[in-house]
């Protein structure tokens, strides 16, 4: 009965020496563990808008977020970040779906950093894409409630999965990403990978100006569709002024249906049916038939790759009135879908070889707001979007009156 058991304490004796003993040393300096998060409850409503045109309006969460950062060793850090929200949306038919309606917290960053120097660093995972000025503000730093039309036309995805390297040297400071240039949380279609190249520079006292370009490639149908952006930015604090500027274009491809002609013939039969009078005036019916060539357009629809310029800048101007209180103003224009075509038909009409046609949607926005802080966690905003979109053709009334609550731990 003895003898058996030997090969068990054996065993176990070589699993507790093999074993790996994790320090629960309370002197240990790392790992480091820290949780911190936010809240934004938003009340808008469209207070001027067109006569019978169905708006959203009511109280919406418009970002809830969860973030675990610390350090995992000397020179190492990493981050989690999760993020969640509920908006109500309708489509362009002003029809609500209750698909929009779902809730679903979202994975955004998920990185690991080596912070070998302050002269170059490396990020590896999923993050915030480093490009723009007013996306690169920390999310409760926001000057309005919303972005500027820039950051959410040109970044409406805005973190990715890659590789990431940057620093500081003196007062230049550099940002090198190389990612996949799919969606965030999806893996990548094609084997070439987009790149963003950023550098800021403290040109004078409380004056830095930046610059940013990315190049990268677009999923399409069996096709990759080109994406080039580039921006430059400034940003100017004085005393209690402060101001900030961004400019940015786009040119993007893009996959769109056309359809394309091309001239055939056929052979076509004509049954002509005829007849005659004989000698007793009888009438008798006869056919013949007559084989005739013609011509006529076949069309084949085509995917075709057609390229979309767009442009967009701001402007915000800002004033702490008092230590809790502070105002600013934006002028927000994004003008987009900028292009030059032929106009083959009436270039035909009119026999002129070179008669091109301009198509362009143009928006201009401007906001006022007003940010009350209750303590150094805790703020009220309130602001009114002026909007006028698409400038080429009669204004639509669209004007936004927005509150929002926001607190962070």
């Amino acid at each position: 009965m003895k003898q058996p058991m030997i090969p068990v304490i054996l065993l176990a004796a070589a699993s507790a020496a093999l074993a790996f003993d994790v320090k629960t040393d309370d002197k240990q300096p790392y790992p480091t563990f820290k949780v911190t998060g936010w809240l934004k409850a938003t009340y808008a409503n469209t207070v001027y808008h067109e006569e019978g045109k169905v708006t959203a309006s009511g109280v919406e969460i418009k970002d809830a977020a969860l973030q675990f950062n610390g350090e995992a060793w000397a020179q190492f850090a990493y981050r989690i970040y999760l993020q969640g929200n509920k908006r109500n949306k309708v489509d362009s038919a002003d029809n609500f779906h209750k698909s929009y309606g779902v809730y679903a917290p979202r994975l955004l960053e998920a990185y690991v950093d080596w912070k070998a120097s302050p002269l170059y660093s490396f990020r590896v995972g999923q993050y915030k894409k480093p490009m723009g000025l007013d996306n690169l503000i920390a999310a409760t730093s926001w000057d309005f409630i919303n972005n500027a039309q820039l950051t959410a036309q040109f970044l409406s995805n805005n973190y990715d999965a890659g590789l990431m390297g940057y620093g500081k040297w003196r007062d230049l400071g550099y940002w090198l990403s190389l990612h996949n240039g799919a969606s965030y949380n999806y893996k990548d279609k094609n084997w070439a990978k987009d790149v963003i190249a950023r550098a800021t520079y403290l040109a004078l006292p409380g004056l830095t100006v930046g610059g940013n370009v990315e190049y990268g490639t677009n999923d399409g149908a069996g096709m990759s569709l080109y994406r080039r952006h580039a921006g430059l930015d400034a940003s100017y604090e004085w005393k209690k002024l402060y101001a900030r500027a961004e400019w940015m274009i786009g040119l993007d491809d893009k996959a769109v249906a056309d359809s394309l002609s091309r001239t055939a013939t056929k052979n076509v039969t004509d049954t002509i049916r005829t007849g005659y009078l004989d000698t007793l005036g009888t009438w008798h019916d006869t056919t013949y038939t007559r084989v005739r060539s013609v011509s006529y357009k076949a069309w084949t629809k085509k995917t075709l790759i057609d390229q979309a310029l767009a442009r967009g800048a701001y402007l915000t101007v800002g004033y702490v009135v008092m230590p809790k209180l502070r105002v600013a103003a934006r002028a927000d224009l994004y003008r987009t879908d900028y292009s030059w075509k032929l106009d083959t038909l009436r270039a035909s009409a009119t026999k002129v070889d070179t008669l091109w046609v301009v198509k362009e949607s143009r928006n201009l926005n401007w906001t006022l707001g007003a940010d009350y802080f209750l303590n150094p966690n805790a703020k009220v905003s309130l602001n009114y979007d002026i909007k006028q979109e698409d400038m080429a053709l009669p204004l639509v009334k669209n004007n936004v009156l927005s509150l929002q609550a926001q607190v962070k731990f």
